[in-house]
C-alpha cells in the first residue's frame, strides 16, 4: 500500500484462471487492469505484478502472459507448486442408473448420516451442477424432503440484489443447503464447510477442482495442528 508516501510496489490479481475461461468481462474491475497497472508503473518503475490463481495449466498460464497481458516472458518469473491438498478426499462416481435428482439426494443423504451433529449446525452443505436450471431441479427435489426454508439457489440467473443476502445467510449459518452453480465461490472463505457434492458432467476438471476447493477451509492441515479434519468431496456423474 501507500505507506509514508512511498508508491504502490505491487499489483495482486487473484483467480486469474477466470479471465482464460471467461474473459475479462467477467467482471468489471479486469477492464481496468492494463490502465491502472500503466498509471501506477510511471509513479513506480519496478512495480510488480502478481497473478495468482490454484488451477491453471501451464500451457493456459502461457497463453494469458504471451496472448492476454502480451509480457516479454524474459521479464516473468513463474512460480508453481503441483501439490494437490491433503485435507481433501475426493469420491468420484459414475452412475448411469441415476438422474441429478437422485444424484442430489445421494449426496443429501450422505451428508446427514456421515457429517457428526457437532457440526451440523454451523456447516452447510454445498451441492453443484453445471448448469442454472439443474439448480432449479436440484432445489425442488430436496426442499419436499428438507424444506423450502432450509435450502437456497445461486447461480448467474440469481439477481445481483440476492446474491449479497444469499452469501449473508450461508455465511452466519441460516441455511442447511446451498444448490450453486460456479458463480459461486470466488472470495467465499467459510472455514466449516465438510462437505461438498457435484452433480452432472463439470464443464471442466479446473471447475470440478474449484468446487470442492470450498470444502475444510479450517482443517488445520495447514499448521501444526493435532485436530485436523478433511473435506468430503463427492462427484456424482449420472447418465449417459
Amino acid at each position: 500500500g501507500n505507506c509514508k508516501g512511498l508508491p504502490f510496489s505491487a499489483i495482486v490479481i487473484d483467480e486469474v484462471h477466470i479471465l482464460y475461461d471467461w474473459g475479462d468481462s467477467i467482471r468489471d474491475a479486469y477492464l481496468y487492469i492494463d490502465k491502472h497497472e500503466k498509471l501506477l508503473r510511471k509513479i513506480n518503475p519496478e512495480l510488480r505484478t502478481i497473478f495468482l490463481t490454484a488451477t491453471l495449466t501451464p500451457r493456459e498460464e502461457t497463453e494469458l502472459i504471451e496472448q492476454k497481458f502480451k509480457r516479454d516472458k524474459e521479464l516473468v518469473k513463474r512460480v508453481r507448486d503441483t501439490t494437490v491438498r491433503k485435507d481433501l478426499a475426493f469420491s468420484m462416481i459414475i452412475d448411469y442408473e441415476q438422474n441429478i435428482e437422485a444424484a442430489s439426494e445421494t449426496i443429501w443423504r450422505e451428508y446427514a448420516r456421515n457429517i457428526p451433529n457437532r457440526y451440523k449446525s454451523k456447516s452447510p452443505l454445498l451441492i453443484y451442477p453445471f448448469r442454472p436450471d439443474d439448480c432449479d431441479r436440484i432445489a425442488k427435489h430436496l426442499r419436499s424432503m428438507v424444506g423450502r426454508k432450509n435450502i437456497e439457489i445461486y447461480s448467474g440467473k440469481t439477481p445481483k440484489g440476492s446474491r449479497k443476502k444469499i452469501l449473508k445467510k450461508f455465511q452466519n449459518n441460516e441455511i442447511k443447503l446451498l444448490v450453486a452453480t460456479s458463480a459461486f465461490g470466488m472470495g467465499v472463505n467459510k472455514s466449516d464447510v465438510w462437505m461438498i457434492g457435484y452433480v452432472g458432467m463439470p464443464g471442466t476438471l479446473r471447475e470440478l477442482y474449484q468446487s470442492f476447493g470450498r470444502a475444510a477451509r479450517g482443517s488445520g492441515w495447514d499448521r501444526n495442528n493435532r485436530s485436523k479434519k478433511n473435506g468430503n468431496c463427492i462427484a456424482i456423474i449420472p447418465g449417459r
